[in-house]
């Protein structure tokens, strides 16, 4: 099943999308807004790696496309999914050319409008890094709440960072 916001699809992701995602991975303005150690990745080794994962439960990771041409224009995932206590997290990336025409704001409110009304969660978190003030404002945006914040937590560019975590719940949504 597809997830549809105003502008987008919410889709799998296929074989197809590996060129786009991978020139995602190795780009250096998106490595520098997010957590975690990335290094060049080829397409040979995007495509294994794709082949390797795409029957993992979590994280879900999804192609974010328009909705008038099925043209891919970033990606969105959902991680430490916990069924139990109905809580997951969120994180997404656009590709350079799409950034600010609304794709990631439609992007956000689409999977959260389908993690609260139809799976039931009951809290969606983000953790970003202390710098990416984009991220930071999408996140408000779509109604989260800042929580707290991960005292130098991430390594980037030479210094211990703080990634700052936030959150919106089902009735803050709803």
């Amino acid at each position: 099943m597809n997830i549809y916001g105003k502008q987008i699809v919410i889709s799998g992701i296929e074989e197809a999308d590996q060129p786009f995602l991978n020139a995602l991975i190795n780009d250096p303005e998106i490595e520098h807004m997010t957590a975690g150690e990335c290094f060049p990745v080829s397409l040979a080794s995007q495509s294994a790696w794709f082949q390797a994962h795409k029957g993992d439960s979590d994280p879900q990771r999804f192609a974010i496309r328009k909705i008038n041409n099925n043209e891919i224009v970033g990606m969105i995932y959902i991680s430490q999914i916990d069924l139990k206590n109905q809580k997951c997290s969120t994180g997404i990336k656009i590709g350079g050319m799409y950034r600010g025409k609304g794709y990631a704001l439609d992007a956000v409110k689409a999977l959260l409008k389908y993690l609260f009304n139809e799976m039931n969660f009951n809290r969606v978190e983000a953790k970003i890094l202390e710098y990416n003030i984009p991220s930071q404002e999408l996140y408000k945006k779509c109604g989260f709440i800042l929580e707290g914040r991960l005292r130098k937590t991430i390594y980037k560019t030479g210094a211990f960072r703080d990634q700052l975590v936030y959150s919106i719940l089902k009735e803050d949504f709803n």
